[in-house]
């Protein structure tokens, strides 16, 4: 892979992270990890330096520097050392008592894995269900907070943009969140917003691993079928 723009420079100071999950990797590997990302995620650099200057914890990266250090030629392949159960199992445990924290977490290891899923050999079957039970606890930390509308509305957002861009199967494990949680028009409207303004870019959405153009405007189509259902009205263009 040919790493483009800003993450064809980026460093870390692996003396200085706050992480505990992180472990010392190839920059070569991690900078290619990094290139997807942006891709995905056009907040990746931002973060990305945060983390690296030691200014905050950021899971997404700590789960990255576990793949990376597992890369072969771009390639993870089966029956290797890679272990994210050891970063699931913090959620789990701040789960019932702080499920914002624990949250987070989930979000994090979500990203990476929903990423890079594409170029990993899961032929054990262990990563797919790990991903899945952390969609669906990302969704029970939701509903255990008390959520003002504004921050219930980014989580709808951040549940649907992310299903756009992780691996294109994973769509479906959002999907199955974000129809628990839209409890009206309101939930609906603004989940189909994010689908409406994928659905209007061109074909080539850089995302080569996730949902194609296709399948996008058919989610589009359930979710506003399902607002129709409920009696409300579509959004404005």
């Amino acid at each position: 892979m040919v790493v483009r723009g800003w993450a064809r420079h980026a460093a870390v100071d692996w003396n200085g992270r706050t992480a505990p999950h992180a472990v010392r990797a190839p920059i070569r590997n991690l900078r290619e990890l990094l290139w997807e990302e942006s891709l995905a995620d056009g907040n990746t650099e931002e973060r990305f330096g945060a983390w690296a200057r030691g200014d905050r914890r950021d899971v997404r990266f700590e789960a990255d520097t576990r793949i990376a250090a597992e890369m072969r030629g771009g390639f993870v392949p089966d029956y290797n050392n890679l272990d994210l159960h050891v970063i699931q199992g913090e959620a789990e445990a701040a789960e019932v008592d702080h499920p914002g924290r624990a949250e987070a977490i989930y979000m994090g290891l979500t990203e990476s894995l929903g990423v890079h899923y594409n170029m990993m050999d899961d032929s054990s079957g262990d990563l797919w269900p790990l991903f899945e039970e952390c969609v669906e606890a990302t969704g029970r930390c939701i509903r255990r907070q008390d959520l003002t509308a504004e921050d219930r509305r980014w989580r709808i957002e951040y549940l649907a943009g992310w299903s756009l861009v992780v691996f294109s199967d994973f769509m479906k494990c959002y999907e199955r969140e974000l129809e628990g949680l839209c409890a009206g028009g309101d939930d609906l409207n603004t989940w189909i917003r994010v689908l409406e303004a994928e659905a209007a870019g061109g074909e080539d959405r850089g995302c080569y691993w996730a949902a194609s153009m296709r399948e996008i405007r058919r989610a589009r189509d359930r979710v506003l079928e399902s607002l129709g259902k409920a009696g409300e009205a579509t959004p404005a263009p």
